[in-house]
């Protein structure tokens, strides 16, 4: 995870969003849920939809449904993702 961190960081603007988007999921899923919420507070409002989703979801699957993160407390409806079906 260190490893992954590192380049993605050293890489600096030649790292794509979706990078962060999974490290801080994988953050999230490893306990580290501060360290998940910074990777996504630097993230475009844009790119914030998809990580906040994986690990809400992940967090409900688990049972954990009163954790919360600090970016949709802030904004409830900001960061909606919309399903098609």
């Amino acid at each position: 995870m260190k490893l992954a961190f590192d380049a993605a960081f050293n890489a600096g603007d030649g790292t794509k969003p979706i990078v962060f988007e999974h490290l801080a999921v994988a953050r999230g899923i490893l306990g580290d849920l501060s360290g998940a919420e910074e990777l996504i507070s630097r993230l475009q409002d844009s790119d914030k939809v998809d990580p906040l989703w994986d690990l809400t979801m992940w967090l409900g699957a688990r049972g954990e449904r009163r954790k919360r993160f600090r970016p949709l407390r802030a904004n409830p409806g900001r960061f909606q993702k919309h399903m098609h079906c």
